[in-house]
């Protein structure tokens, strides 16, 4: 006789529950009935041992419970731990034969290009195969994917620096809320793309009992049927005009002609149509630009200030191109409602085609079957018409994302783009228009320091206005403005109003705890700039402001026609640590009181920027100015004597490490409007460690 063995029940959580709470039920007289594992038992269909050891196991865990102590059910229910029932079993199982930790700690030491493939890191490591793909199920590795990124140079992170800085919105710096990027409802960003007829390398699914497909022949992979489009794209939104929504999509056009087969052969007759591609070249951009772009973009909700964006290529338009300007003045009636724009050089990341439309795009169209050209064309188009908005709308978000990762990288490319779970934040109806301007930390900085702090000793240039609308919610947001140790000077009181300023717009800008005027280049002699000392014009507070210069190598420096000494002029509210106003470069020859009065420019020198009824304190070199500037004189009382000196330490401290950046103490190569640049990114880091830092 054949007996079968009974099969074993899996004790599941829900399963150990219904159990305990079997026996629960049955509880009569603080006591559990005799019989009652039995019963319990065979109602679940498992042995009654079984049912005993869940039992006993589960009062163990209850807190303050007793053996052979009175049963209360309420209590019982009450007091049971939730992990009592719980089906994992962490500890289980033998002891692996190598340990993991050390395994990761051992894969972690070896050259990324000796764990290509599991095989690969297995041999490296010298452990089974099976190991390594246990350690990766079990999510202790994953598989990273190093796709080739642009080469970039100090002055691709630049531009690129820049580009972002400018993409913030002007109306969000001042508002209590965080800085947010611009909406980018205004932008148009086109770029071309090859799509093939087929690809190598497509994966299918078939069944077990399948033949897989028949494989496609090509007499040569360059040989394979393709077709350049030119895309434009804008942001999707509701155009309150017209009540419908704009789907942003401007239009896709493929470069090239129809021609039709002279001779017949395999697959077409003569007279057949057929697509052939053409060299893009300036002037076929252009054409493409004004018999199709142009026009299409009369599908946006607004008709002025519409900025194209492109890439840099050789055959696109430069910016103020003439006859584009022409174009648009017949197509809008002037010629600033579309503006072209050349993204920064070597950022495919900084255009939505190029960041997720193109491949998302061009994964939708590999599951059509076109057999031609001219079909291509026609399942591109209409992939391109059917796209998702919404979809569309999240790359955009995503743009402003990656802009993010490129300020906090210092315009850099090695960045990953962060996961914000759009898709969720859609169906609550959460997903903001705008993201938050970053506040400029990078996840590797040291001691928080902020990336806008050490942008011009890295980069060597920068904006002086882009770098003060990032970093000044880090200043200014819930604390007061700091002093530095230099600055504590009894005469200034906390509750002394800020100086008051000639422009409104300086005002507003003033509260970002930075503003530099541009007063003008003075182009004389040659681009070499060298810098070896340095003008200043600085506040203490809104009685005084002193006006003095450091002459460092002043004395004994040879002036030749090919390397010429500049200067530059700065106006400092150090009570806020605020520069307000800042002029040059200008040739180092000329006189404190002539860059004073501004004689070059007249009304826009710094002896302007001083309030009616406040003076500044000065040297002897602006005795001149008596109405404007004090300067020191045999009289003055001691407790003013004292003042006047604290005011000269104060400003050597913003001078002694003005002078740390080595790019202001060497021939500087890059012309004028670029020396300007580095010049105010160096005060600005200067006035922001002043600011942050007691040393």
């Amino acid at each position: 006789m054949v007996t079968t063995r009974k099969k074993r029940v899996a004790m599941t959580e829900k399963l150990k529950k219904d159990v305990f709470m079997a026996c629960v039920v049955r509880v009569s007289r603080e006591i559990l009935p005799y019989g009652s594992f039995t019963a319990v038992g065979e109602t679940h269909k498992i042995h009654p041992r079984t049912v005993a050891n869940l039992w006993y196991s589960t009062l163990k865990q209850i807190p303050g419970y007793q053996p052979n102590t009175p049963l209360d059910p309420v209590s019982l229910l009450a007091n049971v731990p939730e992990t009592a029932f719980t089906t994992k079993f962490e500890n289980s199982g033998r002891n692996p034969k190598h340990d993991r930790d050390m395994l990761l700690q051992e894969i972690k030491n070896i050259d990324p290009t000796a764990r290509r493939t599991i095989r690969s890191l297995a041999g490296a490591v010298g452990i089974p195969v099976m190991t390594i793909w246990r350690m990766k199920q079990s999510k202790k590795l994953k598989v990273h994917t190093m796709a080739l990124k642009p080469k970039l140079n100090d002055d691709h992170r630049l531009n690129r620096l820049f580009h972002c800085i400018a993409k913030i919105d002007k109306n969000t710096i001042n508002s209590v809320a965080e800085m947010t990027f611009k909406r980018m409802y205004n932008e148009i960003h086109i770029d071309e793309k090859w799509f093939f007829l087929v690809r190598d390398g497509l994966r299918c699914i078939v069944t077990q009992d399948e033949p897989p497909p028949k494989a496609i022949s090509v007499s040569h992979k360059s040989h394979i049927t393709k077709v350049m489009f030119l895309s434009a794209l804008a942001r999707p939104r509701f155009n309150h005009t017209t009540r419908q929504e704009f789907d942003g999509l401007i239009g896709i056009y493929p470069v090239g002609e129809i021609d039709m087969y002279v001779r017949a052969s395999h697959g077409h007759q003569p007279g057949d149509l057929k697509w052939c591609n053409v060299n893009m070249d300036r002037d076929l951009y252009r054409d493409m630009l004004f018999n199709f772009v142009l026009p299409d973009v009369k599908k946006m909700p607004i008709d002025n200030n519409i900025i194209l964006q492109q890439d840099g290529a050789k055959a696109h338009l430069p910016d103020d191109d003439p006859l584009f300007a022409a174009k648009v003045t017949e197509l809008f009636g002037d010629p600033t409602a579309v503006k072209l724009y050349t993204q920064p050089a070597q950022s495919p990341d900084l255009n939505v085609n190029d960041l997720g439309f193109f491949n998302s795009l061009q994964s939708r169209y590999y599951q059509t079957a076109p057999k031609d050209g001219l079909e291509l064309i026609e399942m591109v188009e209409e992939t391109y018409k059917n796209y998702p908005a919404k979809k569309l709308n999240r790359i955009w978000l995503t743009l402003q994302s990656v802009m993010n990762q490129v300020i906090n990288q210092r315009g850099d490319n090695d960045y990953t783009i962060p996961h914000m779970k759009k898709k969720v934040l859609e169906r609550q109806n959460q997903l903001p228009l705008s993201l938050d301007a970053t506040k400029g930390r990078s996840s590797d900085e040291e001691d928080g320091e902020y990336v806008l702090s050490r942008l011009a000793r890295n980069l060597q240039m920068s904006s002086g206005l882009g770098v003060s609308a990032i970093q000044h919610r880090n200043n200014n947001r819930g604390k007061k403005h700091s002093r530095t140790r230099n600055e504590n000077v009894s005469t200034i009181k906390n509750d002394e109003p800020p100086l008051p300023l000639p422009s409104d717009d300086v005002e507003a800008l003033l509260s970002l705890g930075l503003y530099l005027v541009g007063f003008g280049e003075t182009r004389q002699g040659s681009s070499i700039i060298r810098m070896r000392r340095f003008r200043a014009f600085f506040g203490v507070g809104p009685k005084a402001i002193k006006s003095i210069h450091d002459d460092l190598n002043r004395k004994g420096h040879k002036v030749t026609s090919d390397k010429l000494l500049y200067g530059n002029e700065l106006a400092v509210y150090l009570r806020y640590g605020a520069c307000i106003v800042g002029a040059g470069p200008f040739p180092a020859s000329r006189h404190d009181i002539t860059t004073l009065r501004g004689e070059d420019d007249p009304g826009k020198g710094l002896i302007d920027q001083i309030p009616d009824g406040m003076r500044g304190i000065g040297d002897s070199a602006y005795r001149s100015e008596p109405t404007k500037m004090s300067v020191s004189q045999r009289g003055d009382g001691l407790e003013v004597k004292k003042f006047k000196a604290r005011v000269k330490a104060r400003q050597e401290t913003l001078f002694s490490r003005l002078k740390a950046f080595n790019i202001l103490n060497h021939a500087f190569r890059h012309g004028f409007d670029a020396h300007k640049q580095c010049f105010e990114a160096c005060s600005v880091a200067v006035q922001f460690n002043c600011r942050t830092t007691t040393a």
